[in-house]
């Protein structure tokens, strides 16, 4: 099946808010023959997914959450069958470019998927259950590297599982020449990809999504978050010593989650309106609002814990000094680590640039988002 046909036999792959990229019969580089290979972006929650119900199905949200993707931040993946194998095996992959230049010759930097054996098995675990829901019978090599840092607070585990999913899923139209019967939709893909990561069912959506316990669906943004571009600030890009799924049994501890849910869905309601009216300032106030209040619940959980650094708040600072001095400045947020998300309109550029030197001359590197 070549590419054209594999992506006509599937209405997921033709839907305009499909966010990824397959390319088949892809040559990776000396090392790694012809496979499928598939390209996902990562995402930032605004309001975040923190907490999970016990209701039975996997990675499914106390909260609401609303996200932006980032379309510049991937992981690539290559699937190819290896009936020599008597199991799965994962490999890191290092980026090539269109002249066959890795990213550490052009750009001094390169990074692979580097996995702990926890990480690697719960990778192959998930891939093995794709295999079953998408009756994928043969054994296969994988091959996954992010261009951007992993396990450090830039939701890695959303763009990989992502693309982990999407790889079994158009493999399975190679394989089976036929459409996966439980899959009908990217919102079904989206949470098929959900149950091994959940954060990873909001990196289906071109744009933005919404993501609450009844489902995923796409969202475009109205007003403030047009024409903007994203940034990532790294403090520090070492693997995190409390995981994401850790923090998420960690925080039903704290005295605060209790009313979590309705802050969480309170602010929700509020940005939505923010982003209609074109509050910019609105939006800052309850975006800086939102990660503190998340940040708040793993310092007050038992036994405490934490992500951010002082780099971190030289950072924060940083930001506030801005608002403060101009009466502008980006939009922030954080992850579940010590690393920070800016959003800057179009017209801040002469601000972004100031920022950058005062950041740079902290010693701390920024990774390009681009342009929403």
């Amino acid at each position: 099946m070549d590419l054209e046909m594999l992506i006509d036999s599937s209405e997921i792959l033709k839907d305009p808010d499909f966010s990824g990229y397959i390319n088949w019969k892809y040559q990776a580089g000396p090392m790694i023959n012809q496979g499928l290979m598939v390209e996902m972006p990562s995402n930032i929650a605004l309001i975040k997914y923190m907490g999970k119900t016990l209701n039975g199905l996997k990675n499914t949200p106390t909260n609401s959450s609303l996200s932006v993707t980032l379309p510049f931040l991937k992981t690539k993946l290559i699937i190819e069958p290896a009936d020599h194998l008597s199991v799965d095996q994962i490999e890191g992959l290092t980026w090539f470019n269109s002249r066959g230049e890795t990213y550490d010759q052009v750009a001094n930097e390169s990074y692979s998927l580097f996995l702990s054996k926890k990480g690697e098995k719960r990778f192959l675990d998930f891939f093995l259950h794709l295999k079953n829901v998408l009756n994928l019978k043969k054994n296969y090599r994988l091959y996954s590297g992010n261009n951007f840092p992993s396990d450090c607070g830039i939701a890695s585990s959303s763009s990989s599982f992502a693309a982990l999913t999407l790889a079994a899923y158009a493999l399975s139209l190679v394989e089976n020449k036929s459409l996966p019967q439980p899959i009908s939709s990217l919102a079904d893909l989206a949470s098929l990809s959900r149950q091994g990561s959940g954060s990873s069912c909001r990196s289906f959506f071109k744009v933005g999504s919404l993501w609450s316990a009844q489902g995923v669906l796409g969202f475009s943004f109205s007003e403030v978050f047009k024409n903007m571009s994203h940034e990532v600030w790294v403090v520090e890009d070492s693997i995190k010593s409390i995981s994401s799924s850790q923090a998420h049994q960690n925080v039903v501890t704290s005295l605060l989650f209790e009313s979590r849910h309705d802050r969480a869905e309170a602010r929700l309601k509020q940005l939505i309106v923010a982003d209609q009216k074109g509050d910019y300032k609105m939006a800052f106030e309850l975006m800086w609002s939102e990660f503190w209040d998340m940040h708040a619940l793993f310092e007050t959980s038992y036994p405490s814990f934490g992500y951010i650094s002082q780099g971190t708040m030289a950072l924060l600072y940083l930001v506030r000094s801005f608002w403060n001095q101009y009466e502008v400045g980006p939009l922030v947020t954080m992850d579940a680590g010590p690393n920070v998300h800016l959003f800057w309109p179009n017209q801040q550029q002469v601000q972004k640039l100031l920022f950058a030197t005062q950041a740079h001359a902290l010693g701390y590197r920024v990774y390009n988002g681009g342009q929403l």
